[in-house]
């Protein structure tokens, strides 16, 4: 039997969010995390970001936390309801937006400071000239 992976079908808010940041728990995406996140500077203050592929907002709200503003994107619906949620919870949805989009057919007219790409270049057809026009 096959499952349709949660971040396509989970409608629950809570629900999304709770196993989307349940997963950040195991070993493989701690250490993952952990990856990414040294890789981007601890005093983001008056920094702008973009957030391609953002799933349920975990490093968008670790920026935002980090102080900088910024826009998370994801195809999913249900995972933008769920990181709008996440940044409520954390007391940045102020700062921190998301939408709903396919990145690489997004209209992309703001300019960034730091562009998050995780767990989405190996999904696109075009990588390099999405990665160009980012």
């Amino acid at each position: 039997m096959t499952h349709e992976p949660f971040y396509l079908t989970e409608k629950d808010p809570e629900k999304f969010l709770r196993i989307y940041l349940g997963k950040y728990k195991t070993t493989y995406y701690r250490r993952k995390a952990k990856e990414v996140l040294r890789l981007i500077p601890r005093n983001l203050k008056g920094k702008r970001f973009l957030d391609v592929g953002s799933c349920g907002g975990y490093f968008s709200v670790v920026m935002a936390k980090r102080g900088a503003s910024g826009v998370g994107c994801d195809i999913s619906n249900f995972a933008v309801n769920a990181a709008t949620l996440h940044a409520k919870k954390a007391n940045v949805e102020k700062i921190v937006s998301f939408k709903t989009g396919d990145a690489a057919a997004m209209k992309l007219s703001e300019k960034f400071d730091i562009i998050l790409v995780k767990d989405v270049v190996e999904h696109i057809k075009d990588d390099v000239g999405f990665m160009q026009k980012l």
